[in-house]
């Protein structure tokens, strides 16, 4: 019988991305220049940090919520970074639209899509107080 965690293809994974995404992500969302006003700084993805490591964005999901047989996380402390990754995503966007230093398209949009944020559904009540029968024309077409 064959041990599975001998077969396919051997993990890119290395302890040191532990520490190189928490590093990554972990960047001010802007810088001042002479005159005070703000610049704008490179906005970290994990897109860009998946491929700094030569793999997918599919391959760090991985890393960070993969099981072991036992159910327990392969990475775990990677887990912890991805998670810190994506808060210091949000600190950026709104620190950085704070700041009006991003679009704000781009800020809604990357709240929504990157960070999951959702508009609260709207609920509409209608209120009558007397339920009336609506007329009906009958037209012949004929």
């Amino acid at each position: 019988m064959s041990d599975k965690s001998n077969t396919g293809r051997p993990t890119k994974y290395k302890d040191r991305f532990i520490q190189d995404l928490t590093n990554y992500f972990n960047v001010e969302s802007f810088t001042l220049d002479s005159d005070n006003k703000p610049i704008p700084s490179k906005f970290p993805t994990l897109a860009r940090f998946a491929l700094n490591c030569d793999v997918h964005t599919d391959t760090l999901y991985e890393w960070a919520h993969g099981k072991d047989a036992d159910g327990d996380l392969k990475h775990p402390d990677f887990s912890v970074a991805y998670k810190k990754a994506k808060l210091y995503q949000e600190a950026y966007l709104y620190e950085s639209g704070l700041a009006g230093t991003i679009d704000k398209t781009f800020g809604i949009w990357a709240t929504k899509t990157i960070l999951g944020h959702r508009e609260p559904d709207k609920v509409i009540e209608i209120k009558q107080e007397k339920l009336e029968p609506l007329p009906i024309n009958i037209i012949d077409a004929s």
